[in-house]
């Protein structure tokens, strides 16, 4: 009897230990690629505990790490289903920290160990590529943000300030780009895409103030915004017009001359406004340039070029809950200002045990989303006297605010006081949590009848009979006609315009295709005249270069090497790289051994422009000539073929 005593007492007990979630450790690192100098956030989510120790990262190597805070994650997930609230408790704690990697490659944040409840776990951690970059001078790119951390509708700023070495004097007034060879410039947070959880103004818009239409001003290209340029003007219906020409935008940004570690520098800043709305961690960048600066300015004037490619750091915003210290009881997980809290009864007077509805209101500049219901039950002032139903509550959305109706039973007779309800929030203004309460309520309480068996007499009587208003009563609405109305009249109008109507849509049609296919042939066969004569012009402007400036070889070959390209698959120069060279090359299906030997000597040339040196392989005009001539030997094999 003692035994199976014990055996029903353990089962009771291990119940609840059985039910209880399961502790883990996730790791989570916001970015899966940096460069050298960047950082990232690394998240470590301890779930089944909410006062778990800080966990142990002493196997990260190469990096530096920093402590940004820990959050309780402890959530109480709250559904209603047919009005009815339903809840699920879920602990678990969050550790952020920021980290540094100090070298290249692959950089393993892991193992991870966290102790819950005595027990040691750990985990893997995460894994983060990390690239290095070329030091250069004369670019540089800076992304800030006004605030590092930020609660939920609490605004911040992104700054992006690219950073140009001014030329020596006298030239130091003029802007060191080349408005024929535009740089390019990329990050994510210039796309037009809406970032989630983030509220932020029309990006376009924005843009399209910093357009250069000038194609003799400076400026850079953004990610692949374009613009659509109609010169004859034959759009018409709001059909596009077969002459319209699409080419890369331009942007010039605010400058201003900046002195920044002993030099000078052109420096062009835009910035951007953000409200998040969602907690998170959110990355701005990295930002990256690629293209032709000025370096110098010879003794003829003209600008000497430099193919740089830099990289600006990305930036971190934190979106945090308020702060866990000094977080009363009766918060209900809401931030904004000026909460008003109101509690209505449904009735004054009624008996024991019958049900009362206590609605509660709550309007104000808050985040109504998510606000949760105040736990009523844990009132004893209220208990006391009531019985309180708060897996019951209806939640109900008003204009302006959010309803809540509770189910009360009297417990006692007599004149009741319905407690004042209290509801915390957090307000952004004073940065602190303030509770604001109802007024009391009270209910006059009668005893409850007894009803005997004898008083039971079947089903209701008190239902209204059937039957309605008599009809007879309702005089019939008049109405009037006129003479007019037995005359025959057509539907259709005349044949004549419906025939014009019917053939202008077609005739308009084929006017429009015709003239779209004129201007496609001509850009074909336009094309095919560029494509033609792509070997001969890459090579003259080479020697003309060569001849000109012959110091200036490298930065000749590689002028040709994008000149030939570009006119040989029709697309625009730019600032083309051999990582671009070879993509082209495999889409065009281009000769594989010719293709392999092009971009062999492109990355030759082209690094010679970072990294001059002894060391370093050159390619003269005359390689790159014959470079050239086995490429276009390799097309004309190709279509010959």
């Amino acid at each position: 009897m003692h035994l199976i005593y014990a055996l029903a007492l353990l089962w009771i007990f291990a119940l609840p230990l059985a039910a209880a979630e399961a502790p883990k450790v996730e790791v989570r690192a916001t970015r899966d690629q940096v460069y050298i100098g960047e950082s990232f956030v690394l998240e470590i989510l301890i779930s089944g505990a909410s006062d778990a120790a800080e966990p142990d990262l002493s196997q990260l190597r190469d990096c530096t790490a920093r402590f940004l805070g820990s959050q309780n994650q402890s959530s109480r997930l709250i559904t209603f289903i047919n009005g009815r609230m339903q809840s699920e408790v879920h602990k678990a704690r969050l550790f952020v920290y920021e980290i540094t990697p100090l070298k290249g490659g692959e950089f393993h944040a892991g193992p991870i160990h966290a102790t819950i409840g005595g027990q040691t776990y750990v985990s893997d951690g995460a894994r983060v590529r990390v690239t290095a970059i070329e030091p250069q001078e004369w670019v540089e790119i800076e992304i800030t943000a006004s605030r590092s951390q930020v609660l939920p509708d609490e605004p911040f700023e992104i700054g992006f300030r690219l950073r140009l070495k001014a030329l020596p004097p006298p030239h130091d007034g003029i802007d060191p780009l080349f408005p024929n060879s535009p740089p390019q410039v990329k990050a994510g947070f210039f796309n037009p895409d809406p970032i989630p959880g983030l509220k932020a103004l029309d990006l376009s818009r924005l843009l399209n103030t910093r357009l250069v239409e000038n194609p003799n001003l400076p400026g850079w290209h953004i990610n692949d915004y374009t613009l659509r340029s109609d010169r004859l003007g034959f759009g018409f219906f709001g059909m596009p017009s077969p002459f319209q020409e699409s080419r890369k935008a331009r942007f010039m940004f605010d400058r201003a001359r900046v002195v920044k570690d002993g030099r000078s520098y052109w420096q062009y800043e835009f910035r951007l406004s953000y409200t998040p709305e969602e907690e998170g961690a959110y990355v701005f960048g990295p930002a990256e340039f690629k293209g032709p600066v000025a370096v110098a300015v010879d003794a003829a004037g003209q600008g000497e070029a430099r193919d740089i490619f830099a990289v600006g750091p990305a930036c971190t915003v934190r979106v945090v809950p308020p702060p866990e210290e000094g977080r009363p009881d009766s918060y209900i997980e809401t931030l904004g200002s000026n909460l008003v809290a109101k509690a209505l009864l449904d009735a004054g007077e009624c008996k024991v045990g019958d049900p009362l509805q206590l609605t509660l209101l709550l309007s104000g500049a808050v985040r109504l989303d998510r606000i949760v219901p105040p736990k009523l039950g844990a009132n004893t002032n209220l208990t006391r006297n009531f019985d309180v139903y708060d897996d019951n509550v209806q939640a109900l959305k008003t204009d302006g605010g959010k309803q809540y109706t509770y189910t009360l039973r009297p417990l006692r007779e007599g004149i009741l006081t319905i407690p004042p309800v209290e509801a915390s929030y957090f307000d952004t203004s004073s940065r602190s949590y303030v509770t604001v309460s109802t007024e009391p309520l009270k209910v006059r309480v009668a005893p409850s009848a007894e009803v005997t068996a004898a008083q039971v007499v079947g089903g209701r009587t008190n239902e209204s009979p059937a039957g309605g208003p008599d009809a007879a009563l309702f005089a019939p609405a008049p109405f009037r006609t006129g003479p007019e109305g037995s005359s025959n009249a057509p539907l259709w109008p005349d044949w004549r315009v419906v025939s014009l109507l019917l053939a202008s849509g077609p005739a308009l049609y084929a006017a429009s295709a015709f003239s779209m296919a004129l201007a496609r042939r001509r850009r074909e066969r336009a094309g095919a005249v560029r494509a033609a004569l792509a070997l001969s012009r890459a090579v003259a402007e080479m020697r003309r270069a060569c001849r000109d400036a012959p110091e200036l070889s490298d930065q000749a070959v590689c002028s040709a090497f994008r000149s030939y390209l570009a006119d040989r698959l029709n697309v625009p120069a730019g600032a083309i790289t051999p990582g671009d060279a070879r993509r082209m090359l495999e889409e065009a299906k281009a000769d594989p051994a010719a293709a392999a030997g092009f971009c062999s000597a492109f990355e030759n040339v082209f690094s010679a422009g970072y990294s001059a040196g002894p060391g370093s392989e050159r390619i003269d005009p005359g390689q790159a000539e014959a470079v050239l001539n086995a490429l276009e030997a390799g097309w004309k094999r190709g279509r010959k073929a």
